[in-house]
């Protein structure tokens, strides 16, 4: 869908000029940044930035976070969710062929 791959080359360029990891590792404490599901779908013109936090020492999950525009704050998305699978596979992608 045209829609689709448009709204994700976005993402996309939101992430890489925006996309941050988390700082130093905690010693035995979880301190991840989201708690329970998440969203399963933001309409991405309603986001501003993407951020991927991988699964480290200092969270088991991997986190997909994202700030809204007009100061909404973030929120949590639901890394099992197709919307939020498709965003990841997309960024690896386009990560992947730049390389």
């Amino acid at each position: 869908d045209t829609n689709t791959a448009q709204s994700s080359d976005t993402l996309y360029k939101h992430w890489t000029s925006s996309h941050t990891l988390p700082r130093g590792p905690g010693i035995g404490i979880q301190r991840c940044l989201c708690h329970g599901d998440g969203l399963n779908r933001v309409k991405p013109k309603l986001i501003e930035k993407i951020e991927i936090h991988p699964i480290s020492p200092s969270c088991k999950n991997l986190e997909v976070v994202v700030t809204l525009k007009n100061n909404e704050g973030r929120r949590c998305l639901n890394t099992e969710s197709l919307f939020t699978k498709f965003i990841i596979d997309r960024i690896a992608k386009k990560t992947r062929s730049a390389q």
